[in-house]
């Protein structure tokens, strides 16, 4: 792993349906990220760490990879709305619950959804 500062950055077109960016750094380095966005993660003067590519013979091969500074962790869809979107699965899975509860029985909805409310409290405590 290395870390740099970046001087420049060249967007250079794209290859395989994957923007390319030139990335210079301030000890005259310079690497190829490949990326899914139009545009390159970091600005001009940020520091950042990144792996370089080698070859099967240890040769680098002028591409790199960005570090993540938080490994191991993903970012859920939504994360932005976790807890609404928790809430919201919550509910599901209690109406689904109820749903499967009363299945072929004579119920009306009125009393599935006065169970479904019922079991959601209960699991919020």
């Amino acid at each position: 792993m290395k870390t740099g500062k970046i001087k420049f950055i060249d967007n250079d077109g794209e290859w395989n349906g994957m923007t390319k960016s030139k990335v210079f750094f301030a000890d005259d380095s310079k690497y190829t990220f490949f990326h899914k966005s139009p545009t390159f993660k970091h600005q001009v003067g940020d520091e950042i760490k990144y792996t370089v590519k080698k070859d099967d013979n240890g040769v680098e091969k002028g591409t790199a990879s960005l570090v993540s500074d938080n490994p191991g962790t993903f970012k859920s869809f939504g994360s932005k709305n976790s807890p609404d979107i928790s809430k919201k699965i919550e509910r599901q899975t209690v109406i689904k619950s109820v749903g499967e509860r009363f299945s072929g029985a004579k119920v009306d909805i009125k009393a599935e959804l006065e169970w479904a409310e019922a079991m959601y409290n209960w699991i919020q405590d």
